[in-house]
This record gives structure tokens, C-alpha cells and sequence, in this order.
């Protein structure tokens, strides 16, 4: 790894060294009765099996043709001078992809933005008059793997203090096989937090086991998990409090966790996603580990000239402020109904709120 991280100028972006495998990237279902996350988009994590690493939304099957990101400056800087850039009440860190274009904004298939920057437009969004208030960093994971996210946190750790750090990433895990792991074939989404402790204490058990042979696939694919990167994920993740809040989207897959929602503690939020009226989002990975949910659909609205019609951005937070320009976008309209989706918008969401209470 790079014994110096690129500052990119403005947007306080440090960049992290690449190493992560992306999970998945917008989950857009614009215009569906019910999301669907399409396998062809997902890389595999260490094994083939059903542990799916990426940024929290699913997407379209067919992939997304990325437009040319716009330059910007960058500085050499040290992890120690990772300091607040200016009169800042309190720092953030967002944890994603600040360079890949693959989020279809205009629902043309075509990538317009980062998945990064949504995720920050939400966090922003949210803080509405406080964002003066707090000093965010984004911190560049390229491809966003397990020992990337822990690359990263480890460097956060030497720079804090932090506030509260967002990760909207994920690492998918099947309901069913951890139900097999703890030996709970009865165990579901809505009753995971009553079987826990006894769930972790099942993974360290069979960890220490060289034969994995009572175990399916899928199971055993998940204790070569935890044995190695995964557990050390988590733990890290533990070691963040009681000074740092860390705020986990809960994952786009009903039938799925995420990894990083096994982590405990009074500092770590895992959030799940609602629609406009507060309703749980079908497609979302909404279980009792939830600790809070917010909302994780929005419909992309155009803003046009009132003189010629024409587009001039769009809004994608509901906040009826233009997000993005028309011209960082890869179509002159949005599709009618296009929608913006994901748990990865609610954790930011949630993450404003936390601030505003101590505002």
C-alpha cells in the first residue's frame, strides 16, 4: 500500500489503495412492484458462494456504460494530515467509490455519477443547514473488498478523531445457512437479534474445526469467511466506540445480512430501508439486527429552464434542490418514474439525523 493518499482537492476525497471487489452497484426499479437484485452484477467474495461484497443497491442485469468522470485536482498528503479543513464542528467519513461512474441517474443505462456522491448527497440532504457544520471526507475504496474495508478503517483509526463513519457497503450472507451454522433451522430475519450471541458463538466454534464436512457448501463458505477476514471485520468495526458511530446499510436482500450487521455495540447503527410513507421496503435486507430505518427510495425529478423547457439537473433527494447538473448527465430528460433506490441512501440519511440531535 502507498505510503501517501491522494487528497483530491475540494471534495476532501482521499483515496485509498484498490483491492476491494464491488457487491452490486444502484439498485434501481424504477417503475417494478418489487426490486430484484440481478447475480450477473455481483462479483464473488473468496469463495463461489452466496457472500456478495459491494455497494448497498441492486441493479439493472445488463451493466452500465460509464460516462467520463470529470477531472478533478488531487495533493499528496499523509494519513496524519488527515485533519478538519477548516472550522468544523465535527468530522465524517464516508466510506465508498468516489471515481466510478455507474449510477444511472437519468435511466438512460448509462452510468452518470459515482455511487459515492449519491450516498454524500443524502448524508447532505438531510443535514439541509448543518452541512456548514460538519467536515466530510470521502474515502475512496476502489473495489471495495473485505480487507480494502479494513485497510481503510485501520487508516481512520490513526486519523480520527471521527464522529461517525458511514459504509454503505455490504457483505451478503444467507439467512438460511447462518440458521444452519447455529444449529436454529427455525431462524429468520425477524428473530436473528434473540439468536445473536448465539450465532457468533457458533461461528467461532466451528472456526476452530478443520472438518467443515457437516456443514453445506454455503455454510462452510461463510466459517472460511469469518476464520479469516471476516471476523477481524467485525471486531474492528466494535472497536470504533463508544466515541465513534458507525452507521451499516442493512443490505438490498430480504433473504440475505450483511456481514457488518453482526457487529455490537451502543455505537454501531445498522439501518434498514422505508419508503416515503415509512413503510419497510420489501426488496431491503430488513431484520430484527436493525437498529433504526430510514427512508431508501426516491424518485429522480427533472428541473427545467421555465423559459425553454429544456433540462437543466435533477433532484434525487427530495429535497427540491437540483443534485446533479444536466450536464453531468448522460441524457437531455429523465425517464418518466425514474427512481433512485438503495440502503445505502438510508444509512447516510440516518447518520444526519444522529448529528442534528447534538446540533
Amino acid at each position: 500500500m502507498a505510503g501517501h493518499l491522494p487528497l483530491r482537492g475540494g471534495a476532501n476525497t482521499v483515496s485509498f489503495a484498490p483491492g476491494f471487489t464491488r457487491f452490486g452497484q444502484g439498485l434501481d426499479h424504477a417503475n417494478r412492484s418489487e426490486a430484484r437484485i440481478s447475480p450477473q452484477r455481483f462479483r464473488w467474495l473468496l469463495l463461489p458462494v452466496a457472500l456478495l461484497l459491494g455497494t448497498l443497491r441492486g441493479d439493472e442485469s445488463t451493466p452500465l456504460a460509464p460516462t467520463k468522470p470529470a477531472a478533478r485536482d488531487s495533493a499528496e498528503v499523509s494519513p496524519s494530515k488527515l485533519a478538519p479543513q477548516g472550522p468544523f464542528k465535527v468530522r465524517v467519513a464516508v466510506l465508498d467509490n468516489f471515481e466510478d461512474r455507474d449510477e444511472d441517474i437519468d435511466g438512460d443505462g448509462h452510468g452518470d455519477l459515482t455511487h459515492g456522491r449519491t450516498v454524500v448527497d443524502h448524508l447532505k440532504s438531510q443535514l439541509g443547514p448543518h452541512v456548514p457544520r460538519v467536515d466530510i471526507a470521502e474515502i475512496h475504496v476502489p473495489q471495495q473488498s473485505v480487507w480494502e474495508i479494513q485497510q481503510a478503517l485501520t487508516r481512520l483509526k490513526t486519523s480520527g478523531p471521527w464522529k461517525a463513519v458511514n459504509l454503505s457497503l455490504a457483505v451478503y450472507l444467507p439467512i438460511d445457512s447462518l440458521a444452519e451454522i447455529a444449529g436454529i433451522p427455525s431462524m429468520t430475519a425477524s428473530t436473528l437479534k434473540q439468536h445473536q450471541a448465539t450465532l457468533r458463538q457458533k461461528l467461532d466454534s466451528w472456526s476452530a474445526q478443520q472438518d467443515l464436512s457437516g456443514l453445506s457448501t454455503e455454510a462452510q463458505s461463510i466459517v472460511h469467511l469469518w476464520r479469516g477476514p471476516g471476523k477481524k471485520l467485525v471486531e474492528q468495526l466494535e472497536g470504533f466506540g463508544p466515541t465513534t458511530a458507525i452507521f451499516i446499510g442493512a443490505g438490498n436482500s430480504r433473504d440475505h445480512i450483511n456481514l457488518l450487521s453482526l457487529a455490537q455495540g451502543p455505537h454501531i447503527h445498522v439501518v434498514g430501508g422505508v419508503d416515503a410513507a415509512g413503510r419497510p421496503l420489501g426488496w431491503a435486507s430488513n431484520s430484527s439486527l436493525d437498529t433504526e430505518r430510514e427512508r431508501g427510495e426516491f424518485v429522480v425529478t427533472p428541473l427545467l429552464n421555465p423559459d425553454t423547457n429544456t433540462l437543466t439537473g435533477a433532484d434525487y433527494t427530495g429535497d427540491g434542490q437540483a443534485d446533479t447538473t444536466a450536464s453531468e448527465l448522460s441524457s437531455p430528460r429523465i425517464q418518466t418514474g425514474k427512481k433512485l433506490c438503495g440502503v445505502s441512501l438510508a444509512a447516510p440519511r440516518s447518520l444526519a439525523n444522529y448529528l442534528i440531535r447534538d446540533f
